[in-house]
């Protein structure tokens, strides 16, 4: 049956040529148009979606001198978070300055984009590894792990595991290769480096440096982690300040809560950074929400004018196959068939538009990328759920496209039908069904 309803839709599409092309390349076009629209509102609503833990992970940041709310934190912060009863795992993370240089084979290179971080860093964010184990890549001091990119800037290849380099006098072992990440995410870098030893000193909670990131246990809240920030400002981070700096004796804890120089910190769940973050120290500029609520509104209007358009032209040119339904009510077929067969051919007709617009889709990416690059860094190709989830949509808008026509040729009466009558209402010539 299906074989059949295919080659009486092929007919169809070929007996009406012009008008199949017109509303297939005016559905294909709308499509990718909303297509390309929704990749950029995906891309930008999916920062950090990737990383298996995003729901539990927390990036810390400071209150600092009752003014400033900086992104950074103490580089003591981590130490002391690792070892509280919600936290799972933590992990500090600084910014090495561009201008150190590293030695390879005899060359220098500047460390753009390099971040020092600890053996915590590929458990909290679970980046894998083209190359090397991410279990043990940031096991050792003075471990190197590379992104693609940079492995090929300084070696002009991407397997570098084993090799070594020269940074601050000191031999560095190359032990891992990031594999590209088709998530977003806000941490960007080059290179990881891990430091000889903690950073940890009791005088440094004032020394606000690092990127400080906490995945909690299961079942804890955020307020349970402000508590526990609440804590660790009582019982480490003031006693640390008092060993710091010259106060006066019988300063108390209570006193410098409520002074203007006290520090504090919160938790910020990183979904909500790339989008909603507007603190200062920022790892790069985030995106802006109202762009992209309204870039998700324009992909919508675009989408109901293209599928408005299809349906419309699909129902008016419906009406031209009286005859034909007519004459094969007369040769017995039921009307479930009628039905099945139109319904089955506005569905052919919406794939071969959804399969034009995939590829218009990935032609315009290209334009887009070339006119502003990385406007939109993902395409269809790579995420086959997003490609699931438009067929599926394709499918849906043929139904419905199919619907109407389809129960109201098939409900007129066989005589109306073969005579070409202009018949208003549902329900027929007479308001019966033959």
């Amino acid at each position: 049956m299906l074989r059949h309803f295919l080659i009486l839709a092929l007919r169809n599409i070929k007996r009406k040529a012009t008008f199949s092309i017109l509303n297939i390349a005016g559905f294909s076009i709308g499509l990718s148009a909303c297509f390309v629209v929704m990749l950029y509102v995906f891309q930008e609503t999916s920062y950090e979606r990737g990383f298996a833990q995003h729901n539990d992970t927390y990036r810390i940041y400071t209150k600092f001198l009752n003014a400033s709310f900086l992104a950074t934190s103490s580089i003591n912060l981590r130490d002391a978070l690792i070892d509280q009863p919600e936290i799972e795992d933590a992990t500090g993370v600084g910014k090495l300055s561009p201008l150190k240089e590293l030695e390879v084979r005899g060359s220098t290179f500047n460390t753009v984009g390099y971040l020092t971080v600890d053996d915590s860093f590929l458990k909290v964010f679970n980046f894998d590894l083209l190359y090397g184990d991410a279990q043990t890549a940031l096991a050792s001091p003075n471990a190197l792990v590379l992104s693609v990119v940079e492995a090929e800037r300084l070696f002009g290849r991407k397997d570098v595991v084993g090799e070594v380099v020269r940074f601050n006098k000191e031999e560095v072992l190359i032990t891992g290769v990031l594999k590209p990440t088709l998530f977003k995410t806000h941490i960007q870098f080059n290179a990881l480096l891990t430091q000889k030893k903690s950073p940890f000193n009791n005088k440094s909670w004032v020394s606000l440096s690092a990127y400080t990131y906490a995945v909690l246990n299961p079942n804890i809240s955020e307020d349970q982690l402000d508590a526990r920030l609440d804590y660790i400002m009582k019982d480490h981070i003031f006693p640390g300040l008092l060993e710091a700096l010259p106060i006066r004796d019988g300063y108390t804890f209570e006193e410098w809560e409520q002074s203007a120089s006290n520090i504090r910190n919160y938790a910020q769940p990183i979904d909500e950074i790339y989008l909603a973050s507007d603190l200062s120290g920022e790892w790069s500029e985030g995106g802006d929400r109202k762009t992209v609520v309204a870039f998700a509104i324009v992909a919508c209007f675009i989408l109901i004018i293209s599928c408005a358009n299809f349906i419309n032209l699909t129902t008016a040119k419906a009406s031209d196959r009286a005859k034909e339904i007519g004459i094969k009510k007369v040769l017995g077929f039921r009307r479930t068939l009628l039905i099945q067969q139109l319904i089955f051919e506005a569905i052919l007709v919406t794939l071969i538009a959804g399969v034009f617009s995939f590829g218009l889709t990935e032609l315009a990416l290209k334009g887009v990328n070339e006119l502003f690059p990385d406007f939109i860094s993902i395409s269809l190709i790579e995420f086959p759920q997003i490609i699931a989830v438009l067929v599926v949509f394709v499918l849906v808008i043929g139904c419905l496209s199919a619907c109407y026509p389809a129960f109201y040729l098939s409900s007129f009466k066989t005589t109306a039908l073969l005579k070409g009558q202009k018949v208003k209402g549902f329900k027929g010539a007479s308001g019966a069904n033959k």
